[in-house]
């Protein structure tokens, strides 16, 4: 097989993202350039010089409707919701021409990663509260969708060799599908249209929704896109001084490999 140069990916990748953004523009659904890729927006207008991937957040009510409506010949949306040994709480839009290994050992061809924005309690402790509960079904999801599915090997730690025996031991008294529905019906409990502050839970991390709302524009690799109004408060609070190119040793990216079917 063709493997792709870095441009190559880059391209393929952008032209991912065109297609969400054209497919939300159309459907008024709302979507923000995220991480890395809205660091490369406001710092680069466009792809960090290293990076190799593209992230977008959603609220979860815009979340869901991509996942209903979302139909493209070419690229194709997998999550959680649409698979039942899904590994990760957030969704992707693949582009399966291509073959990528990722470091779950899936093969999701080239992809955009979708960050679903979940709300929050107001009060700070009944949201440390279900933030907690959501962290453990999320423990035991992925202990049964990953970790049972993980080779034994001696070179492993015992605790880490342990985990699998446990959760081969316990699978076939669990429903994975009813964790995953427990697991969904918990972060989209408290919704986005009501809530103060909200939550990326594929990081653990707590904004509040006025750093969103209303949405800003950044060029990115030519093209527009939306930001959230606030990115600047966004970005200082995870990064730090995002705006200081890190020094060589920091520049660390996917290592995507790539390959034309």
């Amino acid at each position: 097989m063709k493997q792709l140069t870095p441009p190559e990916i880059k391209e393929s990748l952008l032209s991912i993202l065109n297609s969400v953004t054209l497919f939300c523009q159309k459907n008024n659904i709302q979507y923000y350039l995220a991480w890395g890729t809205l660091i490369g927006a406001v710092r680069h207008k466009g792809f960090i010089p290293w990076d190799d991937d593209i992230d977008i957040w959603m609220p979860r009510s815009d979340y869901n409707r991509f996942i209903e409506l979302y139909d493209n010949q070419i690229f194709h949306f997998r999550s959680m919701q649409t698979e039942e040994d899904f590994p990760l709480c957030f969704g992707k839009v693949c582009d399966e021409r291509f073959s990528a290994i990722d470091e779950y050992d899936k093969d999701f061809g080239l992809y955009v990663d979708i960050f679903p924005l979940d709300g929050l309690p107001t009060d700070l402790t009944d949201a440390k509260k279900h933030i907690n509960r959501i962290r453990r079904q999320e423990v035991l999801w992925s202990s049964q969708v990953l970790t049972r599915r993980m080779p034994i090997s001696i070179k492993l730690p015992a605790k880490k060799i342990l985990k699998i025996i446990g959760a081969r031991l316990i699978h076939p008294f669990v429903s994975v599908k009813k964790i995953r529905e427990k697991l969904t019906l918990l972060c989209e409990k408290y919704k986005w249209e009501d809530s103060v502050n909200i939550i990326d839970y594929s990081v653990n991390c707590v904004f509040n929704k006025g750093m969103f709302v209303p949405s800003d524009e950044r060029v990115f690799e030519g093209y527009t896109y939306f930001v959230p109004g606030d990115y600047d408060s966004i970005l200082r609070m995870y990064y730090g001084n995002y705006m200081e190119i890190p020094p060589e040793s920091e520049r660390i990216n996917h290592g995507i490999k790539a390959y034309l079917k």
